[in-house]
């Protein structure tokens, strides 16, 4: 099995949404509606699918300013949902930027793209259930 980078920083074990997120985004389903919590999740959806796409383009580009920006924005905003993984791995992408470790962006983005699927796929199930 070949580790990479990415996949040695996530723990695998670990829970793909963070429970004390998700208990916020709970209370707040019950404070203000189902309606709102499946409005964050549409806003969340479109805006994210974007830069994760256009992280491939900005690396293809080797245009690593807006790489890093578009890691730093999917980091937050994953973060804010309670997707752990997703966060971490944006976090990582940004961080190796910074850090000049250039040989594993392809493959970090690759892992993005994945987690990114898995991650709305739980939070999807997550909404669905509240």
């Amino acid at each position: 099995m070949n580790i990479t980078v990415a996949t040695a920083f996530i723990d695998q074990g670990e829970p793909r949404l963070d429970q004390f997120q998700v208990n916020l985004l709970r209370e707040t389903a019950e404070e203000c509606g189902p309606e709102m919590l499946q409005e964050l999740l549409d806003l969340f959806t479109e805006d994210s699918s974007v830069r994760v796409a256009q992280i491939g383009i900005a690396i293809s580009r080797n245009d690593l300013e807006e790489v890093a920006g578009l890691a730093h924005s999917l980091a937050g905003s994953s973060a804010n949902l309670g997707g752990n993984r997703l966060a971490k791995l944006s976090s990582l992408l940004e961080g190796n930027i910074l850090k000049g470790h250039l040989d594993e962006l392809e493959a970090i983005a690759g892992q993005i793209e994945l987690e990114f699927d898995y991650t709305l796929a739980a939070l999807n199930d997550f909404v669905a259930s509240t």
